[in-house]
């Protein structure tokens, strides 16, 4: 079953987050560790985040743009940003391999009726944070709020790691998966 989420960085206090079809902790969370061990130092998210340009997924794109989301996902088609970058909904590495556009979906942090799972690599702090959606009861502490959208609060942050314990291999996606299925008992509202 596919489960609706999303990943992103955050860096001077900025998102920028985007969707992904599965944020099932066991399959995602392979993929993050994964990621987190390849890049491994804060200038390279640094560099990374700064190369990143957000797009609406419902505006068109330009002939010009197609060609060159080409050159990193062969075969991308579609007349919105939200089409041409489908493939980035299950791939989030492309955007390590030199992929410059990410689709806005900053929207899921407040409005978590369609989230289960989010990761945030903040690298203001060097932590990766893992969210939990569909929330019915709000967080006074939350940094994106305690409005009620939709009939869910804004999504909570579930945990935390520190950079170098997943870097060094002191948590890898086993570890995620563990938290995530003790926290997932314990968030039962």
């Amino acid at each position: 079953m596919s489960i609706d989420g999303f990943w992103g960085l955050r860096y001077n206090k900025k998102d920028k987050i985007t969707l992904i079809n599965n944020s099932d902790p066991d399959i995602i969370g392979y993929k993050v560790s994964k990621f987190c061990k390849i890049h491994k130092y804060q200038y390279e998210l640094e560099n990374l985040y700064n190369r990143i340009n957000l797009v609406n997924p419902y505006d068109e794109v330009e002939d010009e743009d197609i060609d060159k989301i080409n050159n990193i996902i062969p075969d991308a088609k579609g007349k919105c940003w939200g089409d041409l970058l489908i493939k980035t909904r299950d791939d989030f590495f492309l955007f390590a391999d030199g992929l410059k556009y990410m689709t806005d979906y900053s929207i899921l942090l407040k409005d978590s009726y369609m989230v289960e799972y989010g990761y945030i690599i903040n690298i203001d702090t060097m932590r990766l944070e893992i969210w939990k959606g569909k929330q019915t009861i709000p967080q006074k502490t939350n940094r994106y709020g305690s409005k009620k959208r939709n009939k869910f609060y804004p999504c909570r942050m579930i945990c935390q790691y520190s950079w170098n314990k997943i870097t060094d291999g002191l948590v890898d996606y086993k570890g995620i998966e563990l938290v995530y299925n003790e926290l997932q008992k314990q968030l039962q509202f």
